[in-house]
């Protein structure tokens, strides 16, 4: 962290990712939320991404999250992409259940072409990514609408939870303090921290900087104000969940509070209604497959569009002959 100061004098250090694995880099959380990687044997510096990369991805996310047309344009969509979902099924049932009939409506026709190639990978794309299609725009709906949100937390029998805007608001901004004479270094903190949870894969430090950083080299650089730690162990369950770990001054002793566990049923709910909707609930196996689902659904909208377009100009065609 010392060498990282002294070669980005100007970035405020809020947080510190450290892996088990002896080759990975350790992240630096700064005070902008951007992340640095940083040698763990060399200290040198660099960027976790490609600025320019980074920057789109950022664009596509807040594009996802708020398109140009408003919030209720996300919620719409979702809504129609899910009657989308369950209609098609409707659509794609068979009237004979005869292996020549369900067929083309399962697995891929080779040399179709035109409307017949449209029609048989809509289907057959349709039917096998039904499932985490639903999740995905399910999800979706209550992620973006407010009313639907709300209702999940009154069926889980919780509080509903203050909008975003009220919790900023009520939320003082953290004003930094000199730490006390006697506050240990985030060196000791880890120690005791890695001591504890000798199986940790994973240690995640988040702190605010003292008035003044402390001089370059100097143990325990910024002097954290409020020590704490996210604890992620191997093979968690569910994968998404740590142990939040913070350190009684008073007592020097370490207090664990499980990320899930501890949480009410609507929040659980929450969570996994989230990391469903992006397929991280199941850690990379959930991103790779909703990712083919999304890409599916991509397939999905062209066919669709192909075969409606075909449709209207061969009615358009009948009727100029």
């Amino acid at each position: 962290m010392a060498t990282a100061s002294r070669s980005q004098p100007a970035v405020a250090i809020t947080g510190l990712t450290v892996s088990k694995d002896p080759g990975d880099a350790i992240t630096l959380t700064t005070a902008d939320r951007k992340n640095w990687c940083v040698n763990p044997y060399t200290g040198e510096m660099r960027q976790d991404t490609a600025p320019r990369l980074d920057a789109f991805y950022l664009a596509i996310r807040r594009l996802h999250a708020k398109p140009p047309l408003g919030e209720g344009f996300s919620a719409s969509a979702n809504v129609v992409f899910l009657f989308l979902t369950l209609s098609g099924l409707y659509l794609w049932w068979p009237r004979t259940w005869s292996w020549s009939a369900v067929r083309p409506t399962i697995w891929f026709v080779s040399g179709a072409r035109g409307r017949a190639r449209d029609w048989n990978w809509h289907n057959v794309v349709a039917i096998w990514l039904l499932p985490i299609l639903f999740v995905l725009t399910a999800t979706g709906v209550v992620l973006s609408s407010g009313p639907v949100n709300r209702l999940m937390f009154r069926l889980a029998g919780e509080p509903l939870p203050n909008p975003p805007a009220a919790n900023q608001a009520a939320r003082p901004a953290p004003k930094p303090v000199a730490p006390p004479a006697d506050a240990p270094s985030l060196e000791d903190f880890m120690a005791q921290v890695e001591k504890n949870y000798q199986d940790w894969r994973q240690m995640s430090f988040s702190f605010q900087p003292a008035i003044a950083p402390a001089k370059s080299g100097e143990r325990g650089l910024l002097n954290p104000q409020a020590l704490y730690a996210a604890v992620a162990m191997p093979h968690p369950w569910p994968v998404f969940a740590v142990t939040n770990v913070t350190r009684d001054h008073a007592t020097g002793e370490l207090r664990a509070k499980d990320s899930y566990a501890d949480l009410g049923p609507g929040w659980r709910t929450r969570r996994w209604v989230r990391l469903s909707h992006s397929g991280d609930a199941f850690g990379l196996a959930g991103q790779i497959i909703a990712g083919f689902a999304s890409l599916g659904g991509c397939l999905l909208v062209y066919t669709g569009y192909a075969m409606a377009l075909r449709r209207l100009f061969n009615r358009i065609r009948a009727r100029a002959t």
